[in-house]
């Protein structure tokens, strides 16, 4: 077994010297048969290696010796082990799944949480990837899911993919190494367990190495699926459309509060086969952060052969059709300014507030001679300077409300803030984060469009302050 379990690693590239790799231990034969192997390995492949179990507190107290067991193997290979503790029961009462989906969410979750960019080695095999086809056969997969389980995904690398459940235990029996068993494993409950208990065993009747068959067939399918995805990555991106939305460069501090948006020419799309054609559709949805099924596949596809049509794709994306031509649209959450009430008042300055993550506002007093400077020259200090001596000496600094408005500096009527907004192509995400300051008289400054007209400084004023927002 060790002899296969190199090839495979070396066959995927799942590894290369200096890696640190995370196995998931269970405590079952698969996974303590995994981390022996990568353990007798680990000088070979100049690797190191440390072990984590996630306790899913489903089976009391064999829950916790099947921990016990896990550590106490790790102490005696001198691995480095870690255990996670995780409630299954509750998550499934609050997300309404099934137990063997949240236990599965959960333990990927904190494995993954654990790993920190490291590889995370499960112990998938030859056998778990048989059930998977058929479960997938089952629910009507297509190419995708007779695929089965992929050796290499992200950083997840799968050592045992090429050895089967009796390779496992014929390896542990030769070593003498000892493994828990899952007692849930014994039952039918789960629809996995069914399939292992009863449908494997009449197939073998018909194939002896249904296991090896189906192995080969995933590999012969995955070839096919990385060659259509292939050619429908080159009509993606020659469909693709430069998308220009002009905004103000005074908002280049928050352009990654902007929609995302991602436009392409679909009459290209929709001349190609429908193998071609639906992957493009798919790999615009995964290029918009959301998930794909077959309904909403269909959905956008119907949308496309009619060259126009909205579709909602979650709440802060959608999906535009027009002219034979489409738009992914991703809106950003705004950041929110916590409501903060500011003294300006001589000897309280200068002022730092943090606005969100690297967004700061700075106010500091100006000189006289500074006072001077930004009335001659007119520049956006300028339109940043307020005269204290004609606000409150205390300030609120906040966002946006409804109803605001005021007269920039150099505007010649009041406006509301929507119209500003408007005028400045800002999306909803912007103008809901965008700073403000304001008196009992109304609006001082609003962050990119400056000062009010009735707080600017001017040859007269005495006392002047500045803001300023910038980034860390």
């Amino acid at each position: 077994m060790k002899a296969n379990v190199l090839s495979v690693i070396k066959q995927n590239n799942m590894l290369k010297a200096g890696d640190r790799v995370v196995v998931g231990l269970s405590g079952g034969a698969d996974s303590v048969a995994l981390l022996c192997v990568l353990n007798e390995l680990a000088a070979e492949l100049e690797i190191d290696i440390s072990a984590c179990h996630i306790n899913h507190n489903l089976r009391g107290a064999e829950s916790d010796r099947d921990e016990n067991f896990c550590k106490l193997l790790c102490e005696k290979m001198s691995v480095p082990f870690t255990s996670v503790s995780v409630d299954v029961k509750k998550y499934c009462d609050i997300n309404k799944i099934s137990t063997e989906e949240a236990a599965r969410k959960l333990r990927y979750d904190a494995l993954l949480q654990m790993c920190k960019g490291d590889k995370l080695a499960t112990a998938h095999t030859l056998s778990d990837n048989a059930e998977t086809v058929i479960i997938n056969l089952v629910r009507g997969s297509a190419l995708d899911g007779l695929c089965g389980i992929p050796p290499v995904r992200d950083n997840i690398i799968r050592p045992l993919i090429g050895c089967s459940r009796a390779d496992v235990e014929k390896y542990l029996g030769q070593m003498g190494q000892d493994f828990v068993t899952d007692s849930s494993n014994l039952t039918d409950d789960y629809r996995r367990n069914k399939i292992r208990h009863h449908v494997i065993p009449q197939f073998k009747d018909f194939n002896e190495s249904l296991e090896e068959t189906i192995g080969r067939m995933c590999r012969a399918l995955r070839e096919d699926k990385e060659f259509l995805n292939e050619m429908a990555e080159q009509v993606l991106k020659k469909a693709e459309v430069d998308v220009c939305r002009p905004y103000d460069k005074r908002f280049d501090r928050l352009s990654e509060l902007f929609p995302k948006i991602k436009s392409y020419n679909t009459d290209i799309i929709a001349q190609q086969q429908r193998p071609i054609r639906m992957r493009c559709l798919k790999m615009m949805l995964e290029q918009a952060e959301v998930g794909c099924d077959n309904r909403r596949l269909n959905s956008v596809e119907k949308l496309m052969i009619q060259r126009e049509g909205h579709l909602n794709l979650g709440e802060n994306a959608y999906l535009d059709f027009k002219d034979g031509f489409a738009e992914t649209v991703i809106s950003s959450p705004a950041v929110p300014i916590t409501d903060e009430e500011l003294s300006v008042g001589t000897g309280k300055l200068p002022i730092k507030k943090k606005l969100s993550e690297h967004r700061y506002i700075n106010i500091c007093e100006l000189s006289e001679k500074e006072i001077k400077l930004f009335v001659n020259n007119k520049s956006l200090q300028f339109k940043n300077a307020i005269d204290c001596d004609k606000i409150d000496d205390v300030i609120m600094l906040r966002n946006r409300l409804p109803g605001d408005r005021y007269r920039p500096l150099g505007r010649s009527c009041t406006q509301t803030f929507k119209n500003l907004f408007n005028s400045a192509a800002l999306p909803a995400s912007v103008r809901d984060s965008l700073a403000v300051l304001c008196d009992n008289q109304g609006v001082v400054w609003l962050e990119g469009f400056g000062v009010s007209h009735r707080a600017s400084i001017t040859s007269n004023t005495h006392r002047a302050i500045l803001v300023n927002i910038t980034e860390e």
